[in-house]
Formats: C-alpha cells, sequence, structure tokens
C-alpha cells in the first residue's frame, strides 16, 4: 500500500505541473516558465535545482520500490513507523490537493517565476484570502509528506534544498510584488500571513530618525506567489 501512496503521490505531483504546463501553452501558446535568464546567475543556479528536485521526487520513488525488498515502504508493526508513514500519505496527498486549488484560483495567469515587465493586476481573493503563498505551502507539505514515506538522506537534503530556495523565491517575488503594486500589496501583506492566517505578516513601514520610511522588512513579510490576473 504505501508503495503506491508514495508512487501516486510522487505522479500526482509532478503531473501537477505538467498539466498547468499545458493547460497554460493551450490558452496563451507559452508554457508560463520565467527559467533561465542571461545574467540572472544566483536565480538559474535555483532554477537548475528546481529543475533537478522534480527529477530526483520520482526517481527516488522508482528507486525504492523496484527493489525486491525495502525497509522504508516493508510492512511493520511498529506504531510510530506506521503513524509516520500515515502522516507522510496525508501531508503529500493534501499538500498535491492544495497546490492544485491554489493554482486553479491564479487561473490563466498562474506563472514559474517572475516577468518583471508584467502588470496584470493582484488577485487576493480566494485562497489568497487566507494565504500569501498557498502554492509554495502545498509544495512544502506535499514534499514532507514524500520525506515522511520515505525517509531517506535524500528526501532531507531534499526537503531542506526547497525550503532554503521557496524562502529565496518569495523574496525575489516580494520585490516584484511591491515594486509593481507599491500599497496595494503592503496593505494586502500586511493583512494575510505568509503560510497560514495571521502568521508572518508583513511589518507597517516605520520612518526613521529623519522622518523617511524605512524598509519594507522582507525578513518577516517574505510573501509569495506572482498573483496575477487577466
Amino acid at each position: 500500500m504505501w508503495t503506491i501512496l508514495v508512487l501516486g503521490g510522487t505522479a500526482l505531483l509532478d503531473g501537477l505541473l505538467i498539466l498547468s504546463f499545458w493547460r497554460q501553452f493551450r490558452r496563451h501558446g507559452d508554457l508560463g516558465i520565467a527559467f533561465f535568464r542571461p545574467g540572472k546567475y544566483a536565480q538559474n543556479i535555483q532554477d537548475a535545482a528546481t529543475v533537478l528536485l522534480l527529477v530526483l521526487l520520482p526517481w527516488q520513488a522508482m528507486w525504492v520500490a523496484g527493489r525486491s525488498y525495502s525497509k522504508h515502504l516493508a510492512p511493520t508493526a511498529d506504531l510510530l513507523i506506521e503513524s509516520t508513514r500515515i502522516l507522510g500519505a496525508a501531508l503529500l496527498l493534501g499538500g498535491v490537493l492544495l497546490s492544485s486549488i491554489s493554482q486553479r484560483n491564479l487561473g490563466s495567469s498562474w506563472r514559474i517565476g517572475v516577468t518583471e515587465s508584467a502588470k496584470p493586476g493582484l488577485i487576493t481573493s480566494g485562497i489568497y484570502h487566507y494565504s500569501r503563498n498557498p502554492i509554495f505551502l502545498g509544495l512544502l507539505a506535499a514534499i514532507a509528506g514524500y520525506a515522511c514515506l520515505l525517509p531517506t538522506v535524500l528526501s532531507l537534503v531534499m526537503l531542506v534544498g526547497a525550503l532554503a530556495a521557496i524562502r529565496r523565491q518569495i523574496a525575489v517575488e516580494e520585490k516584484y510584488l511591491l515594486s509593481t503594486y507599491g500599497d496595494a500589496y503592503r496593505a494586502y501583506a500586511q493583512s494575510v500571513g505568509r503560510f497560514i492566517p495571521l502568521i508572518g505578516r508583513m511589518r507597517p513601514m516605520r520612518n526613521d530618525a529623519r522622518g523617511r520610511p524605512e524598509s519594507d522588512g522582507l525578513a518577516s513579510g517574505l510573501p509569495g506567489e506572482v498573483r496575477r490576473r487577466s
């Protein structure tokens, strides 16, 4: 059963991304990807790591499932192991579902990466009324669930790497959203949590000793996905 769950959940995670690409291309003639752009060296490294993650997730699942015996997926009477597997399955499938719902909330405006020249409108309705980053939250939950089902060193590395990459991507998108939508986005980020309601809201701007506005507090705000509306 656990073999089917980890393979099926991983297939759903990658399949969701492929379906999103296909839907975007069918509607608009492009894949909605802003990857590997000239001069963006740090971002390009992160983009390459993202592609590697999407390859390693199914590869490890198939490699472990294909072995004649695997301690990670073998039946056991250990209550802790079974409980961890149940939690992992719930996180994996729930994370995929949350990411899918969040992508549909974005509609045709969904993108991977940031296109600085785009300004199609700020989306704050639907699930984005409660979380600034529901897609990222879903992805983290799914990868955490994957790690619970396959508790290997590689799974831990992928989870930590995904967390670091998402935090960096959120900061990049925060800068774009503030520069594009200004006070409208700032007000939204001050009222809606980074991942879950009320937690991680952006701090209100304060004036320095000379009466000038201080920075927007990216460290505390770290907002999220590029929310656009056509």
